[in-house]
């Protein structure tokens, strides 16, 4: 829903029976771009089914698309999934996250794009 904070909680199930919930983040639409979700790392463990602690699992469904690639949202799935799909002809993507093209100058051919995003990597 658009507009309300989500508190993120950690259960911990104990042998004994006994269980606790820790608050270990926060989800705010309100807070800064790109700081939406922040989470206590150091309050949130995990247990695999031989009882060992592990590294905090990834929640990311697919990585950033490189350079010269866009995103492009998976039907019924979650807004983190997508895929990366190549520019058209004379349009650039000189960034990670856009989800669109810029056109090209007209005067550019397709070697001059080539030579300007290897330049710009530089």
């Amino acid at each position: 829903e658009k507009g309300v904070e989500y508190d993120i909680l950690n259960y911990w199930n104990f042998p004994d029976g006994v269980g606790i919930k820790a608050k270990v983040g926060k989800f705010s639409p309100y807070a800064p771009h790109g700081q939406h979700l922040s989470l206590y790392e150091d309050l949130i463990e995990c247990a695999t089914k031989i009882e060992q602690w592990v590294k905090l699992p990834s929640s990311i469904c697919s990585a950033s698309c490189s350079p010269g690639f866009r995103k492009t949202p998976r039907e019924g799935k979650a807004a983190c999934c997508f895929d990366c799909t190549l520019c058209p002809e004379n349009e650039i993507s000189n960034q990670t996250i856009l989800t669109a093209m810029k056109a090209c100058a007209t005067q550019l051919s397709v070697g001059h794009i080539t030579w300007w995003y290897l330049h710009s990597l530089r």
